[in-house]
């Protein structure tokens, strides 16, 4: 059970710090994450707007 709380602990860190939609959120791929850039690619399908766009900088 504590594995369960620290693992929806961190989702909701996550989704917290990196504003991003829930919607985003719950559809979001590792091959969306770019640890180099460092950036998360929101897809098209998924975005409010229908427009694909990154979110830099949001591991710093």
């Amino acid at each position: 059970m504590a594995i369960r709380q620290h693992k929806v602990r961190d989702l909701l860190l996550f989704v917290l710090l990196t504003g991003l939609r829930k919607n985003e959120s719950a559809t979001l791929e590792w091959k969306d994450v770019d640890l180099d850039d460092p950036s998360i690619l929101i897809r098209h399908d998924v975005a409010k707007n229908g427009e694909e766009h990154r979110r830099s900088n949001i591991f710093c």
